[in-house]
């Protein structure tokens, strides 16, 4: 379950433990059975780890660690999330999620770096969408024209922007208040968007 910024997940343990953690998105349960399973080794290994507290720090993970850009929702209207996945098996778990938010139209303020094969990623992406292009400012970024032309390939509406603030601006902007931003496909994408809406 899920609800202000919290979700709950039922453990399948002996203990059939509820364990809430401040990390929204659905592919966050495969984490935490990660993390629980890595916790019981540790115990297994002689570490003594106090499960209130350990429970207690799940629920805090953003506030304990600074993490950011994990499904965050940034505005409600329009609704705005931003997520850093960015490889395969990210963007398929993102583009789970985006089918289970109700949207009218969907625009995604994409960006991606160079040295990464993106055809596997935009093979993915939703038809429907309107793509906005753009790059991160470093110099591993893939130049917005490129991605641009890359995205076109697979027959998606796109639209080129000089930078990630330009993109997102323009995304609001064009945005109904019952469609949704998504910006991702790089978590520089999302390092420079985050900003702009915490102002």
């Amino acid at each position: 379950s899920s609800s202000h910024g919290h979700q709950s997940f039922r453990l399948k343990d002996q203990a059939e433990r509820v364990v809430e953690l401040d990390l929204t998105g659905h592919y966050q349960r495969k984490n935490l059975a990660t993390v629980w399973a890595a916790i019981s080794v540790l115990r297994r290994s002689g570490w003594k780890l106090d499960e209130e507290k350990v429970l207690q720090a799940l629920a805090r993970v953003r506030q304990l660690t600074g993490l950011m850009g994990r499904w965050q929702s940034l505005s409600a209207t329009p609704q705005v999330i931003a997520d850093v996945g960015h490889n395969v098996d990210g963007i398929r778990e993102i583009i789970s999620q985006l089918k289970t938010v109700p949207h009218r139209h969907l625009r995604w303020v994409i960006g991606m770096v160079s040295d990464k094969d993106i055809r596997a990623v935009l093979e993915l992406l939703p038809v429907e969408a309107t793509y906005y292009c753009c790059a991160p400012d470093l110099p591993r970024a893939m130049p917005a024209d490129q991605l641009e032309q890359a995205v076109r390939t697979f027959g998606l509406s796109t639209r080129i922007f000089p930078s990630v603030d330009a993109a997102v601006k323009a995304a609001m902007s064009e945005a109904d208040s019952d469609d949704l931003v998504f910006i991702g496909g790089s978590t520089f994408v999302v390092a420079e968007a985050l900003p702009l809406f915490t102002t």
